[in-house]
């Protein structure tokens, strides 16, 4: 090959890379920001619920991207998208009420404000792994539901004691369990 043509082709790689690198530059520091707006949320809620902030930024970067508005297919909604009927479930979780003078005030939350989104999420979090003790479990039953995480546990094909999972039979189950186990390891 010519000198002029050897030349070129390291120009254009050196511009390849360089367009590469200012990417993922901006990418990390735009994930920095989506992460560090919701920071004390999620910092307050993981430490009330015995959490690891890491497995709950995971959640919401798997969920929603960290989009406080997003809304599924399936209606689950908000940052750590959840459906209408868990988070009214996690409402109670959260003792929906505080005494006032004395009287009881109902505190009605909205399952778009990332406070009340995070700290129903964590609340959510915090009885899964109360009722299955292990990640990969508490993932599945986040993404798929605790009866249906209970019918696989029962089940030789999943699960060899009834405790542990040995083979997740949905798909995207299976994808978002891995997906917060690896962002665990990057936040």
């Amino acid at each position: 090959m010519k000198k002029s043509v050897k030349k070129i082709i390291r120009i254009v790689s050196l511009f390849l890379c360089s367009i590469v690198f200012v990417a993922g530059v901006i990418y990390h520091f735009d994930e920095k920001r989506k992460v560090l707006k919701f920071a004390d949320y999620i910092e307050r809620y993981a430490d009330i619920y015995g959490l690891d902030e890491k497995i709950v930024k995971a959640v919401i970067k798997v969920e929603s991207d960290f989009d406080e508005n997003a809304v599924s297919k399936k209606g689950a909604a908000g940052l750590m998208q959840l459906t209408p009927s868990t988070f009214e479930y996690c409402e109670k979780l959260l003792s929906s009420s505080l005494e006032v003078g004395g009287k009881e005030k109902v505190v009605k939350r909205n399952i778009f404000d990332p406070n009340d989104n995070i700290a129903a999420g964590c609340a959510y979090l915090r009885y899964l792994y109360d009722k299955f003790g292990t990640e990969l479990e508490v993932l599945c039953a986040y993404n798929a539901g605790e009866g249906t995480v209970k019918g696989w546990l029962r089940d030789k094909n999943y699960s060899a004691d009834g405790k542990t999972l040995a083979e997740v039979p949905y798909k995207e189950t299976y994808d978002f369990a891995k997906k917060v186990i690896f962002l665990t390891r990057v936040y």
